[in-house]
């Protein structure tokens, strides 16, 4: 189970978006700090008849993948599931969950947890948070970056704006805060240059699907 906006993430999403209409929003925050440490957020928000399909896809990924019972009497649907996010913190030493909420309202289930890393670039050069990767430059400064899903670009035009149609409700916000103000980003600089931003949205333009910019700082 990858918790953390992996390139099989956007291609799920978009096909719940497809098949069940609505709105699928995924944000994360990811904070590294002067300790070493890291601390992400996550937070969904999916409408409720979408549910069971995303959960009906996890399982079979976790058969897929051999962790099929690992949450027995819980199911295996990953970020939907307390059980499921725990166990997989407890995966990786140092690794835990700090705050995990769930609750409906007005037809959406809104998802939010908080996973603290004691070793942050361990952590996040293990995969625990999906496709980041974290390094030391030869000049001692620090680079943080990741491979994001390239869009659709293996189908034609008017299979493309059809797909693109029916998931419009697609949005996927990025943040990365690091403890000294960044030198170079591909992202969008806030917060007194120490938070670079990246925002998806299929009604402004700007689609998912379009395929999303490498995702890369330094500091």
């Amino acid at each position: 189970m990858k918790l953390l906006m992996p390139q099989l993430a956007v291609m799920i999403l978009a096909l719940v978006c497809m098949l069940c209409g609505g709105c699928l929003e995924l944000q994360q925050s990811v904070e590294l700090r002067r300790d070493g440490s890291a601390y992400v957020t996550y937070d969904y928000s999916l409408p409720l008849e979408t549910v069971p399909v995303l959960e009906d896809m996890q399982n079979v990924i976790d058969e897929g993948t051999g962790e099929a019972g690992a949450v027995a009497g819980h199911g295996g649907n990953g970020f939907l599931n307390r059980v499921a996010v725990e166990n997989f913190c407890a995966k990786t030493p140092g690794v835990a969950l700090r705050r995990y909420t769930s609750h409906d309202s007005q037809g959406l289930r809104k998802i939010h947890y908080e996973i603290e890393a004691k070793n942050g670039e361990s952590a996040i050069n293990q995969g625990v948070f999906g496709a980041f990767r974290l390094e030391t430059l030869e000049d001692g400064r620090h680079r943080i970056y990741a491979e994001l899903p390239q869009g659709v670009s293996h189908l034609n035009a008017e299979r493309t704006a059809a797909l693109k149609q029916l998931t419009e409700g697609m949005r996927l916000r990025l943040a990365v805060q690091v403890p000294t103000p960044i030198e170079e980003t591909t992202g969008t600089l806030v917060n007194h240059r120490l938070t670079a931003s990246w925002a998806f949205d299929g009604k402004a333009g700007n689609h998912p699907l379009d395929g999303l910019p490498k995702m890369e700082l330094i500091w």
